[in-house]
């Protein structure tokens, strides 16, 4: 009988090592995967469209007391939207929970109550889990880079599943709440571990989100909301992401503001002499435009050329006479402009830093194409820095000054013009088409 008992004893510490090492390594393989994308700290977060709040009670459970895990997500939630960090907040959590309670309306009213437009909060009652949570807001909500709020633990596990389902996202973050210190909340932490754990097996087994059910109202709300553009303005700049389905190089004439094909327009390469008929030959670089490659003037400022065909683009540095053939043999566009950051790294301009003006440029932010502008007249040198802070890991130089700042773009039915005053000397211009 002891032997048995021993036996039964050693099986059962074994069974127990394993199961710990078990989470400690889930936990482990969870953190590592979120360093650098989770943050305290407000000035570390980038700007997002979207800020995903992941649901709770106001209550805890256990005694009905306060819920601080609720109330530092509010808190959270509210400076990210304040800051300009975020455009959109998509509560997601159970609009019926065990206790009855309706987690992501609770969430909206502290959150409008705290001075937050009601017309920016959608609400997903079906965010039953955090993979309910991740999986719909991409596929249902068709959001693909935004910022989770919750506390650090909850929002590693939510990036992990985001970014190892399959799913389409890219330049995930995390914006941690404050972690609740009370007796109760220990129970909260030390479940995290097997939390931890269930993430492998429903990534193992395949587990898919209980319900694909949307919200036709809120979910025609979010695709309606900037249809063509998202508009974010933060750190003294204006950036703007077409959302495009082809890019072009117009050259001669503007596109006209009744083309409902056309979403954005910008002045792109410099131009020369002012000519009273256009010319080719008067743009700074050889370009293509329409699938067809023209030779330009030369321009020793255009260290660098932006090169888009079959739906991709590169930012190319120093000579990029391939690129541009290539452009023009599928029937894209390019133009040589002064490359400002690419790859990361900022590069020694032409332009003085000191040079002081209101600066565009033509951007590669976490994979997405946009255009930034200074919000007002700043020495180039700072903006320069404001776009690799921002997070532009590619930058090119876009035509401005008096007449070249004339740019507009379509916001759903409207036009919004970003300084109307143009001249005719503007000669080409980079152009999204939806």
């Amino acid at each position: 009988m002891k032997k048995i008992f021993k036996k039964l004893l050693w099986a059962t510490l074994a069974i127990l090592t394993v199961c710990a090492a078990m989470m400690l390594l889930c936990n482990q393989i969870i953190e590592n995967n979120a360093k650098d994308k989770v943050y305290s700290e407000l000035d570390s977060i980038r700007p997002a469209p979207c800020g995903l709040l992941l649901g709770t009670t106001p209550q805890t459970r256990i005694g009905r007391r306060r819920n601080f895990f609720f109330k530092n997500r509010i808190d959270a939630t509210e400076r990210l939207y304040k800051s300009g960090k975020i455009k959109t907040i998509l509560i997601s959590g159970d609009e019926n929970s065990l206790d009855g309670v309706n987690e992501v309306e609770c969430m909206r009213d502290s959150l409008v109550a705290r001075g937050v437009p009601v017309d920016d909060i959608l609400l997903d009652g079906k965010g039953l889990r955090t993979l309910d949570a991740v999986v719909r807001a991409v596929t249902v909500y068709d959001q693909h880079s935004f910022v989770v709020i919750s506390q650090r633990f909850h929002n590693e596990r939510a990036i992990y599943l985001a970014e190892h389902l399959g799913l389409d996202v890219h330049n995930l973050s995390g914006y941690n709440a404050a972690d609740p210190t009370s007796k109760t909340s220990l129970l909260i932490y030390f479940r995290e571990y097997f939390a931890r754990v269930k993430v492998f097996i429903d990534l193992l087994t395949g587990r898919k989100a209980q319900t694909y059910e949307n919200d036709q109202t809120t979910l025609q709300q979010m695709r309606n909301r900037n249809k063509y553009i998202e508009r974010i303005d933060t750190m003294g700049l204006i950036v703007l992401y077409p959302q495009f389905k082809t890019v072009d190089l117009v050259c001669g004439t503007m596109p006209p503001k009744d083309d409902n094909q056309v979403i954005l327009v910008a002045e792109a390469a410099y131009t020369g002499d002012y000519l009273d008929e256009f010319k080719h030959t008067n743009i700074a670089g050889n370009h293509v435009s329409g699938g067809t490659l023209h030779k330009g003037y030369t321009c020793r400022r255009n260290t660098g050329a932006f090169v888009y065909y079959n739906g991709a683009w590169k930012f190319c540095q120093g000579n990029y006479t391939q690129e541009m053939q290539a452009a023009a043999q599928h029937g894209g566009c390019a133009f040589g402009q002064e490359l400002m950051i690419h790859q990361g790294k900022m590069l020694k301009t032409g332009r003085a830093d000191d040079n002081e003006n209101q600066f565009r440029a033509l951007c590669d932010c976490g994979g997405r194409l946009c255009i930034i502008e200074s919000s007002g007249f700043v020495p180039f040198g700072r903006f320069k820095k404001a776009l690799l802070q921002y997070g532009a890991t590619e930058a090119i130089y876009l035509d401005m000054g008096r007449g070249w700042n004339h740019a507009w773009y379509r916001d759903n039915d409207s036009i919004v013009e970003l300084h109307p005053w143009a001249h005719s000397y503007c000669t080409n211009w980079i152009t999204f088409y939806r």
